[in-house]
């Protein structure tokens, strides 16, 4: 015996093929949750680096500047500090500047304090590199220090500002 095809009877296309309809939308709902959960991440991983540039910048100030006592007594103790700094996942600029400058990092040189004797900038940096305004998630940090300034027939103690610039590789 014949079976005969009815006109509203639809054919068997498989397990899979009559779920095809409803497998659809649950597709693209996985596909739009895994692209939230990644932006999401990637805006987190992102604050997280901003976060981690910011402890460094208070390592470095807190290495160069408060562990001296915030009493800086020559330019030879704060190239040791320099030296005991073991950063690597920034790139950084720390400096002593005078009071009255204007902090603006496009023109670094102008900030610089220099030791009176030997015409030595006290600076303390891991790249030669500069940060300019383009350069992405720079971190600054103003530490008030004060430095010992001794000549032959002269000494006294000058109110400086640590400066310390970092931004990611």
């Amino acid at each position: 015996m014949q079976k005969l095809k009815l006109k509203n009877e639809k054919g068997f296309l498989g397990p899979i093929g009559d779920d095809l309809p409803s497998l659809i939308p649950l597709i693209f709902a996985l596909m739009i949750f895994f692209a939230s959960f990644s932006f999401t991440f990637n805006i987190f991983d992102k604050r997280n680096e901003y976060f981690e540039n910011s402890l460094t910048v208070l390592k470095i100030s807190s290495t160069l500047g408060n562990a001296a006592g915030s009493y800086i007594s020559s330019i030879d103790e704060f190239d040791q500090l320099c030296q005991t700094l073991n950063v690597k996942r920034v790139r950084y600029w720390a400096f002593l500047a005078k009071l009255d400058a204007d902090i603006d990092i496009e023109e670094i040189d102008d900030m610089l304090f220099e030791h009176s004797l030997t015409n030595d900038f006290y600076i303390c940096k891991n790249t030669d590199d500069r940060p300019t305004y383009l350069t992405r998630n720079i971190s600054v940090r103003l530490v008030p220090v004060a430095v010992e300034i001794s000549d032959d027939d002269t000494f006294y103690v000058q109110p400086v500002l640590l400066v310390v610039i970092a931004w990611p590789f």
